[in-house]
């Protein structure tokens, strides 16, 4: 007896999907094929990433319009380099990891529709706007959860390799800055601080893979790291070719930083931001129009950069799966939640 259903009539795409991904691609043919899902669908991607990306774009613009320019006060204080060193690393890193925490909740979003397309991408499936927010929606939750431990998995190491300027802070605050232990303190963390920052980096494509790993085969963030670690990490076999995530993640960031440094003084030198706040009518106008304009470099790299990495780390999840496990599109199709397909 035949099989019917969603099966028999998603067989005759089996094939063809496993000729354009469903097969060991090479980093360059993996990025264009990234590429492809993100052109195919830019139209869904950008309706429903537009609002998340403003949101995450706004987190960052308080972030360096309100907290940065307390970072560096010029006050009494200022003869004390300890309380100086303190109040900085406080206000910098802890302003850090309180903004990434609102940014994931938007970050998330964005992260849970760029997977969904990509999974539809490896079925040959072309779902609409709708269906893809209504099978996005409840990954919601398990995404932020899963961007929360994957940021501490890759980042922890660096921040501990920060307790020693935290303490020589504390020291010399407590204690005269004169004191050698502040900058003894100083000196050893000057040392780590590489160190932990390349620990970071190695564990950078596990912790990509592990919102992949927990989104498509429904696994807890912990559970998620150490299957990422079996997928992506240094004792996988056969061993992971450049992961095309990070890669986009770390050339976005380039190309954001140059449009940045560009844009500030495009409008610095040619007076374009004054010539565009004075001829707003009234005050709100203005604030408006000045915030917009603050937000714009940022706005581009979230809302261009972050969702065809997410794509593209979901077609290397798969790939990693067809290399290492010999996964089977109609498997994959049936172990697809009920309330996804």
């Amino acid at each position: 007896m035949q099989s019917s259903g969603p099966i028999k009539d998603f067989a005759k795409y089996a094939q063809v999907s496993r000729q354009q991904f469903l097969r060991p691609l090479s980093p360059s043919e993996l990025s264009d094929a990234a590429i492809f899902v993100y052109r195919r669908h830019f139209r869904a991607i950008a309706s429903l990433t537009l609002l998340p990306s403003l949101f995450v774009s706004g987190v960052v613009l308080v972030f360096f319009q309100l907290l940065y320019p307390y970072l560096f006060p010029k006050s009494e204080s200022a003869s004390n380099i300890g309380f100086q060193v303190l109040q900085t690393t406080l206000l910098l890193f802890g302003g850090i990891g309180l903004s990434t925490v609102v940014a994931l909740i938007g970050l998330s979003r964005i992260c849970a529709y760029s997977h969904v397309l990509a999974e539809a991408a490896i079925r040959d499936e072309d779902p609409n706007q709708s269906e893809v927010e209504s099978r996005a929606k409840p990954l919601f939750g398990t995404t932020f959860r899963l961007l929360i431990r994957s940021s501490i998995f890759s980042l922890g190491v660096a921040f501990v390799s920060l307790l020693p300027l935290l303490i020589s802070g504390v020291f010399g605050a407590l204690t005269a800055s004169t004191n050698m232990f502040p900058a003894v303190a100083v000196v050893i963390s000057l040392v780590i601080l590489p160190i932990g920052l390349i620990l970071a980096l190695t564990r950078f494509s596990v912790a990509l893979g592990t919102v992949s790993v927990g989104l498509a085969e429904s696994k807890e963030p912990k559970v998620a790291i150490e299957r990422s670690k079996y997928l992506f990490g240094a004792k996988s076999r056969p061993q992971p070719k450049a992961n095309p995530a990070a890669g986009g993640i770390l050339a976005g960031l380039g190309l954001y930083l140059i449009l940045r440094l560009g844009y500030s003084s495009a409008m610095s030198d040619l007076t374009l931001s004054d010539m565009i706040l004075s001829r707003m009518p009234t005050t709100l106008l203005r604030i408006i129009a000045d915030t917009v304009l603050s937000l714009i470099p940022e706005f581009l790299f979230i809302f261009l950069v972050l969702p065809f990495t997410t794509i593209a780390g979901s077609l290397y999840y798969f790939q990693r799966r067809i290399v290492v496990e010999g996964m089977d599109i109609s498997t994959l199709y049936v172990k697809l939640p009920a309330n996804r397909r």
